[in-house]
């Protein structure tokens, strides 16, 4: 486990398994991955759970919305 003396970490995990485009195969393990990371770096490292954000299959409006507030 590594641990950091000082400051705060935050992350913004994009998960995307589910496509709209019928050209692009949907994916199985993404939205998995992603909240097996999140697990991760609230447990292991020292990201407090409210500065980790995981999005799943988030669509234009949800991603801008969230970087814009």
């Amino acid at each position: 486990m590594v641990q950091a003396s000082e400051g705060k970490f935050y992350a913004l995990l994009i998960a995307v398994q589910d496509y709209k485009d019928p050209s692009i195969q949907s994916l199985d393990g993404p939205v998995k991955d992603a909240a097996l990371l999140a697990s991760a770096l609230k447990t292991g490292y020292t990201f407090d759970a409210e500065n980790v954000i995981t999005l799943n299959n988030p669509d234009r409006t949800g991603f801008l919305t969230l970087l814009t507030h």
